[in-house]
């Protein structure tokens, strides 16, 4: 067995141990750092690791509660991608807030200008065409014209 299967090995048992441990996730994301800087794998290696923890983890399944599956699951992504699902979740969350902000601040804008142009002196028919507002756009614009 060559050097690099050698410390493929010896870092699966390792994190398998941790694991098993119960290690928390401080504790497990430190060790994962020190593994990571002491024996480093080749990205094949580093791929087969990924796979023989996943495969221990279907295995083992039954043995978990669901909630360690979560724990392990998150810290198994966590190793290979450098964030957690629920760190993906919580991104995805202020995205999803950040862009409902900004296409309601849009709308907002939009009802302005044509407001703005409305009082102008532009036409209604005019103002609908250039704006393609809709139906409940029109109704809030004719009544705060009023």
């Amino acid at each position: 067995m060559n050097d690099d299967k050698l410390r493929l090995e010896f870092k699966y048992n390792l994190l398998i141990l941790a694991i098993g441990k119960g290690y928390t996730n401080r504790e497990f994301e430190s060790l994962w750092t020190f593994l990571q800087f002491m024996l480093i794998l080749p990205v094949d290696l580093e791929s087969q690791l990924e796979r023989k923890i996943n495969k221990r983890y279907k295995i083992e399944k039954d043995m978990y509660s669901k909630e360690q599956m979560n724990e392990l699951a998150n810290r198994t992504y966590r190793i290979i991608h450098g964030v957690s699902f629920d760190d993906l979740l919580e991104k995805s969350k202020r995205e999803r807030l950040e862009a409902e902000r900004k296409a309601q601040q849009a709308e907002n804008e939009k009802l302005e200008a044509a407001k703005s142009v409305l009082k102008e002196g532009m036409s209604l028919e005019k103002v609908l065409k250039i704006f393609q507002l809709s139906a409940e756009q029109i109704s809030i614009l004719k009544t705060s014209l009023k």
